[in-house]
């Protein structure tokens, strides 16, 4: 079976995990889990965040999604 990441259609939500697991991180905020599937985890205002060009061109250099960063981004646009 061939899984490919996918735009989302689904609601937020809210999650943070810690301790040792078997995510392998990529840009944006994307990670692949143990099973191969692909996820992201964002923050409820991420649209809002994107939506400013500066705070977009940020994101795409982050693995890790650094907020502050991004909302610092946001207010220079």
């Amino acid at each position: 079976m061939d899984i490919r990441p996918a735009p989302r259609k689904q609601p937020l939500c809210a999650l943070e995990r810690r301790g040792k697991n078997h995510r392998q991180p990529m840009a944006c905020g994307w990670l692949t889990d143990r099973f191969g599937l692909c996820w992201q985890v964002v923050p409820r205002n991420v649209e809002e965040l994107v939506s400013h060009p500066k705070a977009m061109q940020a994101m795409m250099g982050m693995i890790k999604m650094d907020i502050a960063a991004l909302e610092a981004a946001a207010r220079e646009s």
